[in-house]
């Protein structure tokens, strides 16, 4: 006895030899009632992959430690296991998988502590003017005002190259 044979109302009254020899289950019984064929649309289903279907399978043994690391790993970066092996395996190995919502804080805590150096130069070199311009500021101090605003420039413009890399290197990972 096949769906096909069954009637509309068996769902109501079932037998049992109905359920001996139509069903194997309830899970199939409970699936014809609820979607029965004569009310049946053709489910599409999942959307195909764009890379291919994935249904091979890697199995790999970890000691303790290792499936420990592993594991804090996924957690730091934000990531699956699966999507973890599969990006330090396939893509480059060498390649830094970054977790991008601790590095956005980070970068945005390093441009809060730049808008806050800029203010605090700017509040000096307003000081040392009005000092220069009354003839109280001396040239000790002047000149060690520059050396520390090159200082300053020379650090931010290593952030920016060091930045430049992080932002090159994740456009090519992601």
């Amino acid at each position: 006895m096949g769906f096909s044979s069954i009637q509309k109302d068996s769902c109501l009254k079932p037998s049992s030899a109905f359920l001996d020899e139509g069903f194997k289950g309830l899970s199939q019984l409970a699936t014809h009632c609820l979607f029965p064929s004569h009310m049946a649309k053709k489910l599409k289903g999942r959307p195909l992959l764009s890379g291919g279907q994935k249904n091979k399978h890697v199995r790999a043994r970890f000691t303790e430690e290792e499936f420990t690391m592993l594991l804090k790993l996924e957690q730091e970066l934000g990531i699956s296991r699966t999507n973890l092996i599969r990006q330090r395996v396939l893509n480059n190995a060498q390649a830094v998988v970054i977790n991008a919502r601790e590095l956005i804080s980070l970068l945005d805590r390093i441009g809060t502590e730049l808008g806050r150096s800029g203010n605090n130069i700017n509040q000096l070199a307003k000081y040392a003017n009005t000092l220069n311009k009354q003839g109280l500021l001396s040239k000790n101090v002047g000149s060690r005002f520059v050396s520390l605003l090159q200082e300053f420039n020379k650090n931010q413009t290593d952030l920016e190259v060091a930045l430049r890399k992080i932002i090159r290197t994740m456009s090519r990972t992601y």
